[in-house]
């Protein structure tokens, strides 16, 4: 005896379909559990990250690229890269520092202090930029100079951090 519809389910189009669902089935359970593993791993929460320090703030006045106009004979070729150029730029008031570098990361002056009444200390720090061109130029960095320092001639250390330099001045 003969159920009608028996064949349908014996048709091989109809069984290829099932395997077809089958797999279907199984792949989207593998996904359901691969999802359910990773809420599972980020419900413990991240990992502490390292703290890192932040950015460096740029305490100059201002950052040109180039050399203060008239200084251009101060430049000594032998030592461009490692020279530090420093002078006034309206004698009294405001002074200037010129670093050499790449001139898509110019280095940050991130501190300056009055360590007296005649003595400045300026310090750098390398630009927080991860790509660099391969450049050798000059950049001029303008300070006020601060209020607690009175006395002339005033002696000006730069310190730069990478490479690690040290330079001492005096702004007559």
């Amino acid at each position: 005896m003969m159920i009608i519809g028996e064949d349908i389910f014996n048709n091989s189009t109809f069984r290829e379909a099932r395997v077809i669902m089958k797999l279907q089935l199984g792949r989207s359970l593998l996904l359901v559990a691969a999802v359910l593993v990773m809420s599972g791993c980020a419900s413990e929460g991240t990992p502490p990250q390292p703290e890192t320090a932040p950015p460096a703030m740029e305490v100059s006045d201002s950052v040109t690229p180039g050399i203060p106009e008239g200084w251009e004979d101060r430049v000594d070729d032998d030592r461009l890269g490692e020279q530090i150029l420093t002078g006034w730029i309206d004698e009294g008031k405001t002074f200037a520092v010129v670093t050499w570098g790449s001139s898509s990361c110019v280095p940050i002056a991130n501190s300056i202090e009055a360590s007296s009444d005649a003595s400045l200390l300026v310090k750098f720090v390398p630009s927080p930029s991860e790509v660099c061109t391969a450049d050798m130029a000059p950049a001029t960095h303008t300070f006020g100079l601060p209020d607690t320092v009175t006395q002339r001639p005033v002696t000006l250390t730069v310190e730069m951090t990478d490479p690690v330099r040290s330079d001492t001045s005096v702004l007559e």
